[in-house]
């Protein structure tokens, strides 16, 4: 498998989507239905390097992945195919991508990433890359020196309709500082040092839910280890709350939220504790009760729920083999108030008179069939949300095809026009070439008188030339004669 961290997607039906790269840097999905069973693995893409994932609300699904030929790719799945585009490729092949995280605000998909050398990843530049369906505009956003402890480098949070939040970590040698940039009115605004970490094993988790940002630092000191929770109000006020402190090392940490209550979780040698923040402090941890011992590990993942911020969760931790099972953070706190609900139940009901017994069970009929119901309401808007997402596709479509329709029109017309253009010069070129061709016959043919008078001239000419020639041997002739005669007249 590859290092690269699988993507679980819970959609409104509860069906488990997985993404994943596998050896052959081939990104793959299958789906696990509520029979339990996985679907075929089916290939998306091949020679990927690195891929990050996108949920709309109406379980729209966006991949954005790097490939071995050096471009930064999207695609999407429509009509159960997968149709992508290039946004990116790198000049030079020195520089890797690596980082991916990925936005949607409005119209504009929003893509960051760490671009750096090879051979010196601790080092990177942070880049965002900014495309509206049609055009790309990158930016250079800052160069960061990384902590090698923190597996996420970086944290994009979103707050209200067009604003970004970037929070990282950043190594200025004896110590460690976090720091953050905000995106507002489409311009990037100077960066901000918030405090600085110090400590070993250094990495933070950052949650938002619009009025607070929460931020989970993991470090250690003295032979511990430490869970702190730092909240960052609406008005820059900083507060410090220790959450747990441990001789073992906590790993694979998060914040989530569940009814608006914030909440902490974290792995201790494949165990899970959580813990609650009641608005004053943190509560005491609570170790999850697991059915096997496999080893656990962390996805990231995208659930569906009604997105009115009092439920947040961004990961799962999860066994893969020999079959996957899945530990809900937000679940596994529900499921423990289901069970004290049911323990505190179970005493109560043993007290209820037995007239009033049949009145318990109808409410808990009632209510169980509330519960389902509420469940179907949520599918079916879920349905016919996907379903008005199908038509404004096939919409779309029409609208293409019209507007395609109407080009082909306008270029048959244009043709037609053309067409009869050169019909015209045609039959213009023609009736030239008959003149030209009467023309050419009419002094073809007085050339021809031409030639013959010329002819008949010559032998004139000729006929001429001989009678002069004739007279001229006559006058001769009787020139001698006349000379001879005077000279008889003469001597004779």
């Amino acid at each position: 498998m590859s290092a690269v961290a699988p993507w679980i997607y819970i959609d409104h039906s509860n069906n488990i989507w997985k993404f994943y790269l596998n050896n052959d840097n081939e990104l793959l999905y299958n789906i696990m239905y509520s029979e339990g069973k996985w679907t075929k693995e089916s290939v998306i893409d091949t020679g990927i390097k690195e891929f990050t994932i996108y949920l709309e609300e109406d379980e729209t699904i966006h991949i954005v992945y790097y490939n071995i030929n050096r471009e930064l790719k999207y695609c999407t799945l429509k009509s159960r195919q997968w149709f992508g585009k290039i946004l990116h490729q790198l000049d030079d092949d020195e520089h890797e991508i690596s980082d991916l995280k990925v936005e949607i605000l409005g119209e504009d998909m929003h893509i960051f990433y760490l671009q750096h050398t090879s051979n010196s990843k601790n080092t990177g530049i942070l880049k965002h890359l900014k495309w509206d369906g049609k055009n790309t505009e990158v930016n250079v956003l800052l160069e960061m020196k990384m902590v090698d402890t923190s597996n996420e480098k970086y944290s994009v949070q979103v707050t209200g309709k067009n604003n970004i939040q970037i929070f990282f970590l950043n190594d200025e040698g004896d110590e460690v500082s976090l720091k953050y940039l905000s995106y507002q009115r489409n311009r990037w605004n100077p960066i901000r040092r918030l405090y600085v970490i110090q400590g070993e094993d250094i990495s933070v988790e950052i949650l938002n839910n619009q009025q607070e940002v929460h931020i989970l630092n993991k470090y250690g000191e003295d032979a511990k280890y430490f869970l702190e929770h730092v909240l960052l109000d609406i008005n820059g006020t900083i507060q410090h709350f220790r959450v747990n402190e441990s001789i073992s090392e906590p790993t694979e940490a998060m914040l989530f939220m569940e009814s608006n209550k914030l909440y902490a979780c974290w792995l201790e040698h494949d165990k899970i504790f959580y813990s609650c923040y009641n608005g004053r402090k943190w509560d005491r941890p609570v170790e999850v009760e697991r059915n096997n011992d496999y080893p656990l590990t962390k996805f990231k993942c995208f659930l569906h729920y009604e997105r009115d911020n009092s439920t947040i969760v961004k990961g799962v931790y999860g066994v893969s083999s020999p079959d996957l099972c899945l530990y809900i953070p937000n679940q596994f706190i529900k499921n423990k108030k289901e069970s004290m609900q049911y323990q505190s139940s179970f005493v109560d009901f043993s007290e209820i008179p037995e007239d009033e017994e049949d009145l318990k069970a109808e409410l808990i009929r009632v209510r169980a069939e509330n519960k389902k119901l509420e469940k179907e309401i949520a599918s079916l808007n879920m349905q016919l949300r996907k379903k008005q997402r199908l038509l404004e596709e096939h919409e779309e479509s029409i609208a293409r095809i019209m507007e395609q329709k109407r080009k082909t029109e306008e270029n048959y017309n244009v043709y037609l026009e053309v067409q009869q253009n050169i019909q015209k010069e045609l039959v213009k070129a023609r009736q030239q070439l008959s003149e030209s061709k009467k023309n050419a016959a009419d002094l073809a043919k007085r050339l021809k008188e031409f030639e013959d008078d010329n002819k008949m001239l010559k032998s004139q000419l000729d006929e001429m030339k001989d009678e002069n020639e004739k007279l001229r041997e006559e006058i001769q002739l009787m020139k001698n004669k006349s000379l001879v005669n005077r000279l008889f007249k003469k001597y004779g």
